[in-house]
Formats: structure tokens, C-alpha cells, sequence
């Protein structure tokens, strides 16, 4: 299903690029250690959310291409086990880790996410909610409910789609906690008229706040829209705002729409020009 993969694509986008930000910040050395701190928690807090979404995008992709009846296991054989009810235009769909299962990455997930779809994706009030229930990544136990909403179209005749997290905690194995919630506006620029993804582009603007693992609380802002292209694995254009209590904001500018993962932050008169170094994020035990 293209519309579901659109999804996960631009998620995709948006945390490799918080991912370079949390590694080149600590190279920073106009950031302070609470600073660096905080880049690295909300690039973390960034990753985890990708990792439920993709999931949920995944085993929601999978539904739709298979014929069964409700309450049939798409999965009986394999580790999750995941289940579904279909009434009318809604469908529930539990994916159950149970007590542990590892992936490819060596990652061990446990527990279940629950996800409940409410229409079609390009339909007006189309909703999807994504909960958790006991879900533990390597022993960090995440909560938090991540909704989806179609928002019908702009004044400019674009699909737009609300997407916030509520509630969003990360608890380490060792009893740490990071906080954090957001509200974001996804609005599809081009490429909605076809099948492909390639040509799709958003502009997505929002605001998070939480805290980091040493308490601080901090506020991240998108100042001026983040132009994605799904052709290119950078942010195009758009400014970032990350502020701690009272501190100066360090702020990120993807630039002037060129696809050349290159971006500037700049804290204060300082500033410096870094290139961007996508890697993949894995949970630390």
C-alpha cells in the first residue's frame, strides 16, 4: 500500500537527520554538555518513535494485502504474533512480542502495540492510533500513544495530516526517564496524484517539548518548515529550534532546498557548517 509507506518514509527522513545532529553535536564545542545531552536524548526519543511507526506501518501494510477474516493471525508461526478485528471501517490490529523477540539488528522487543485504523488514509478524518502495552525495547520500557489524523485539504488544495504523541516516556532498565510529546502538521506538496512515492513532498511543521535523562527540561521547534523530498535522504530546507530552561536556542538550518546533506547550526554569533552522516539507529542494551 503506497499511502502507509508514506508514513514511514518521511519518519524515516526526519530521524536520520536528528541522529547526525545528535553525533556532530558533541563535536560542537560552542554546545555545552546539557546541550549535547539534550540533542542526543531527543535524537533517541526521535528513533524510538520511528522504530514503533515503521513497525505499526509494517504489520498495518501487510493487513491490507492479505484476504482474512477478522480475528485471523496473520503471523501464527513466527515471533510477533499478530491478530486483528475488522468492524465496518474500523480495524484493530495487535501485534504481541509476548515475552521476547529479536530481530536482524539484535534488538529484543516485548509486549504488544495496538494499532486502531479508522478509515482510508486519503479520506477526511481518517485516524490512526498507535498504543503500546508493556512494550519493552532491550529492557527500556517506551509508552506513549502516537495519533495520525487526515485533516482533509488545505487552502492550497494539499492533503494535511495531524500527527502528535502523547504522553511519550522512555524508562531504562536502570529506572531513567526522558519524556517528551509533540503535535506536528504533515502537509503533501506534490506527488499525491500518483502512484509513485519518489515525486512525493511534504512540508511538516510542529513543536515538541520533554525532558532529557538528566531532567532538564527543553522545547524543540520547527521555525521554518521542513521541506522533505522523498528522492532525497536529506531534509531539503527548514530550520530547527532547540531550546534548554533559559538558554540560548542552538538552532539547525537545512539550507536553501539543494539536496547536499548539508546543514549550519549555529548557537548564538557561532556557527559552523557540517555535512550530514546518516547512519542506522540501534538500541544500546
Amino acid at each position: 500500500m503506497r499511502t502507509r509507506k508514506h508514513l514511514l518514509l518521511v519518519a524515516g527522513i526526519l530521524v536520520s537527520a536528528a541522529l547526525f545532529f545528535s553525533a556532530c553535536s558533541k563535536d560542537e564545542s560552542f554546545l555545552t554538555n546539557d546541550e549535547g545531552q539534550t540533542v542526543l536524548d531527543d535524537a533517541l526519543m526521535d528513533a524510538t518513535d520511528q522504530d514503533i511507526m515503521t513497525l505499526a506501518d509494517q504489520y498495518d501494510d501487510m493487513l491490507d494485502n492479505l484476504n482474512l477474516k477478522s480475528g485471523d493471525a496473520v503471523l501464527s508461526d513466527t515471533c510477533p504474533v499478530v491478530t486483528h478485528n475488522t468492524s465496518g471501517d474500523t480495524v484493530i490490529l495487535t501485534v504481541d512480542f509476548g515475552t521476547g523477540c529479536t530481530d536482524r539488528n539484535g534488538n529484543a522487543r516485548s509486549g504488544k502495540i495496538i494499532i486502531k485504523r479508522i478509515g482510508h488514509y486519503r479520506d477526511l478524518g481518517f485516524l490512526k492510533i498507535v498504543e503500546l502495552q508493556n512494550f519493552h525495547v532491550n529492557g527500556n520500557l517506551i509508552e506513549g500513544t502516537r495519533i495520525i489524523q487526515n485533516m482533509g485539504l488545505n487552502e492550497n488544495g494539499h492533503y494535511f495530516f495531524s500527527v502528535t504523541l502523547q504522553n511519550g516516556k522512555v524508562t531504562t532498565s536502570d529506572g531513567v526517564v526522558m519524556t517528551r510529546e509533540y503535535t506536528r502538521t504533515r502537509e503533501w506538496v506534490a506527488g499525491s496524484e500518483t502512484r509513485t512515492v519518489w515525486d512525493d513532498e511534504y512540508l511538516i511543521t510542529g513543536y515538541a517539548t520533554g525532558t532529557n535523562f538528566k531532567g532538564f527540561s527543553y522545547s524543540r521547534t520547527i521555525v521554518e518548515p521542513l521541506h522533505v523530498k522523498m528522492s532525497c535522504k536529506s531534509i531539503v530546507s527548514g530550520v530547527i529550534e532547540i531550546k534548554i530552561g533559559d538558554k540560548e536556542p542552538v538552532i539547525i538550518d537545512y539550507g536553501n532546498g539543494e539536496c547536499d546533506n548539508i546543514i549550519t547550526i549555529t548557537k548564538g554569533n557561532e556557527s559552523q557548517v557540517r555535512e550530514m552522516k546518516m547512519h542506522r539507529f540501534r538500541w544500546r542494551r
